[in-house]
């Protein structure tokens, strides 16, 4: 408000002349905050934790236990000690104490599948199908191939698990993506990563190459 007297300023900000003088000369409001390290209320939860939360939380290993029955629990043993109001307190509690003493927690490596990179393979034994050809047991395996990212899947008989039936059933699926000549390297089994035009083993055993 360039141009007004800090009368007028002070009536527009609805105001008193003095805060609109301290202002003008001092520090804003959120400049002179500091930040606070004590609590702005007793921990109610302090004197009764040891005894009776404590236990509850070292025999719960799997962290099944949620703060909404620990409250329940407290209120029903401590009447009038505690009441709903306090849950965000104890939720804080719970998870500080179960990240400084609770058990390790499994970690776990998120795997990421480029479409179009990684396929499964594998035989399934088609036995209990009981296809029989002119009264006859048509004893047979399937052959499956599966895409990881979007699940495409191509089937086809196979009549052992040889590397002759992997190659066959793989030159199978490629076929039907339209990779015919995406074929240029096979281990024995275990094929998962697809790079390019080439196949790459996951857990290499007897080496072996085709090209085409």
């Amino acid at each position: 408000m360039e141009g007004k007297t800090q009368e007028a300023v002070a009536a527009a900000a609805g105001m008193s002349v003095r805060t609109a003088r301290s202002w003008q000369h001092g520090p804003l409001p959120s400049e002179g905050r500091t930040s606070r390290a004590w609590r702005t209320r007793p921990d109610s939860f302090a004197s009764i934790w040891s005894e009776a939360v404590e236990p509850l939380l070292q025999r719960d290993p799997e962290r099944a236990l949620q703060a909404t029955t620990v409250l329940e629990w407290l209120e029903e043993r401590y009447t009038g000690r505690f009441s709903p109001a306090q849950l965000r307190t104890l939720q804080r509690r719970l998870r500080d104490w179960r990240a400084l003493h609770g058990p390790e927690q499994e970690v776990f490596f998120p795997q990421v599948h480029p479409p179009g990179r990684e396929a499964q393979l594998d035989f399934t034994d088609a036995g209990e199908l009981r296809v029989t050809i002119a009264g006859q047991p048509f004893t047979h395996l399937f052959f499956e191939f599966i895409l990881s990212h979007s699940g495409w899947r191509w089937a086809g008989p196979a009549f052992g698990e040889t590397f002759e039936a992997l190659q066959q059933g793989l030159q199978g699926a490629l076929w039907g993506l339209r990779l015919p000549r995406a074929l240029r390297k096979l281990d024995n089994f275990d094929f998962l990563v697809l790079d390019d035009l080439g196949i790459c083993p996951k857990e290499p055993r007897s080496r072996r190459s085709c090209s085409h």
